[in-house]
């Protein structure tokens, strides 16, 4: 089965005296060891995934929590330079040049004192870098007999002093002192911690060191576990920092053994070419840099595959691309130079990639959930419109409604003024109606009374009248008398009668209206035939 090719981040960063280099240096290891006074402004790694970190240092491994706040301020001191003396270096060299040309000049005057021409030999063979022990050596002094003792052992405080003031200080500090390697097993390529842990990559690296750099201290080597978030399981990483210094020749001469181990790269691969051994002052120009980083990145490859990713089914191969792309290679290396924080490609910017995807996912999602709100409003507003139109429609209709209820309801309080004056009408006919009722049935009462009366009268006036005309009558009739003879016995037979009624108002009346009438009527009776008369007095009380 083929073996699963993954990429891998393998740098390293060189820092040298310089002040600025020392900054860097002392920020780098910072972070490395987790300093709460290293942490910049950007969030650099995750403090719930801190507790996972390991550290290797004073040959052991341990927990890079456990480790105290000083524990971890003394080993940033450690692995940066000394403090400068008070004087500076320069001066301080200056001097000790001085002192050196004074015991150059006692070692000559000392000639015929062979243990202090040995004693001051001794001194000025020690090398640079290696520290003299004051105290001791001015006891040895004391006890050799020097020409102008005092000032000799003057001039041997002076220099074994400046001497070792010197002695952490290499002497040019353009000299790389300590190198950081940074090996990353980038998340895209989704190794998880469970088949390649960080501390199997760390024991690699250090392998990797101490095969082909075994004159070179390995300082410390740290695993980082926490620049990752809580659901990740990949992206743990190494950071290894090895002196600069060989142990064995003291000299600051790294970059001589790694182009030394380059040029045998070089002849592993071409055989026919004929490898350089570089020596100690050995200057490269850009293009042997280069050379040399790529030939470096190939042993490196090799390596871990032989001693780790083969036999994890994995194969650790260059990105091809990136090797064509020449300016992203370059920017690598610029990024490579800069502290952490100040990379594009860290945790905190992983971290806001992180945030950012997750932020465009949401708003990917909220404008689809915008769309179909949208969507659902424009429904709305289209419902929203019909039902206006409808309103529209009925507000119409309610203002003709309205207008018809308004005339309806004119008419209706016309109507209802027309039946409010028919009505009075009707009360007032209705009373006047009573009134006439009662008028007429008052009415209805009184000519019933005089019904009656007349009745009555009628009766009486036959009962009482009939006898006395009749008897006129045939009077006037039967026995032709004149009208003077019928008057004088109209009246005698009325004066009789008037006595009878007995003084009745009414039957006088009646006496007097009929002997009236009688009177009026006396022009006929004189021209009326006997038989038309005798008619006539017939009908008159028939």
């Amino acid at each position: 089965m083929k073996n699963k090719a993954i990429t891998c981040f393998f740098s390293t960063l060189p820092y040298s005296g310089t002040a600025e280099k020392q900054a860097k240096l002392k920020k780098s290891a910072g972070h490395s060891i987790r300093d709460e006074n290293a942490k910049s402004e950007t969030i650099e790694w995750n403090p719930d995934l801190s507790h996972l970190n390991e550290v290797y240092i004073n040959n052991q491994w341990t927990k890079l929590d456990e480790l105290s706040n000083d524990d971890k301020s003394q080993f940033i001191e450690s692995i940066r330079l000394p403090q400068k003396p008070q004087e500076g270096l320069t001066k301080c060299k200056q001097r000790k040049r001085a002192y050196k040309k004074k015991l150059k000049a006692a070692l000559q005057s000392e000639k015929g004192n062979p243990e202090g021409t040995n004693f001051i030999a001794k001194i000025l063979g020690t090398p640079e870098h290696v520290p003299l022990k004051l105290d001791s050596l001015l006891n040895e002094a004391r006890s050799i007999d020097f020409s102008r003792k005092k000032q000799r052992l003057n001039a041997f405080e002076k220099y074994i002093s400046l001497h070792n003031k010197l002695v952490s200080f290499p002497k040019n500090l353009n000299s790389n002192l300590v190198e950081e390697s940074i090996f990353v097993i980038p998340h895209r390529n989704e190794v998880s911690q469970d088949l390649v842990c960080g501390r199997e990559m760390a024991e690699a690296l250090m392998d990797y060191y101490r095969l082909y750099f075994k004159e070179y201290e390995i300082i410390s080597v740290f695993v980082h576990s926490d620049e990752r978030s809580l659901n990740e399981d990949t992206g743990e990483h190494v950071h290894l920092f090895l002196n600069a210094q060989n142990s064995r020749t003291k000299e600051w001469d790294l970059r001589v053994a790694k182009a030394n181990l380059a040029q045998r790269m070089k002849n592993f691969l071409d055989h026919s070419h004929s490898p350089i051994q570089y020596r100690k002052g050995a200057c490269f120009t850009r293009r042997d840099q280069s050379e040399h980083g790529a030939l470096l990145q190939e042993c490196f490859r090799r390596f871990m595959n032989k001693n780790l990713f083969i036999e994890k089914g994995l194969s650790m191969e260059f990105n091809q691309e990136l090797q064509k792309d020449k300016q992203k290679v370059k920017e690598m290396r610029r990024q490579g130079k800069q502290n952490k924080s100040e990379r594009d490609y860290n945790y905190h910017t992983r971290m806001l990639e992180n945030e950012q995807l997750q932020i465009e996912q949401i708003i990917a999602l909220k404008l689809e959930e915008l769309s179909q709100l949208n969507q659902h409003i424009n429904e709305v507003k289209n419902k929203q419109k019909e039902e206006q139109e409808k309103i529209r429609r009925l507000h119409v209709d309610i203002d003709l409604l309205r207008s018809a209820t308004n005339t309806a309801t004119n008419q209706l309080d016309t109507t209802l003024t027309d039946l409010s004056t028919v009505k009075e009408q009707l009360k007032t006919a209705e009373s006047k109606a009573l009134h006439s009722e009662e008028k007429n049935e008052q009415l209805e009462k009184s000519i019933s009374y005089l019904k009656k009366v007349i009745a009555k009268l009628t009766h009486t006036v036959i009962e009482t009248l009939a006898p006395i005309f009749q008897d006129l009558m045939k009077s006037f009739v039967f026995e032709q008398r004149d009208e003077k003879e019928l008057l004088t016995l109209l009246e005698r037979r009325m004066s009789a009668h008037m006595t009878k009624l007995d003084g009745n108002p009414i039957q006088q009346a009646l006496v007097c209206g009929m002997k009236d009438a009688l009177l009026d009527n006396r022009e006929n009776l004189n021209t009326a035939s006997p038989k038309k008369r005798r008619m006539s007095a017939d009908r008159e009380f028939d």
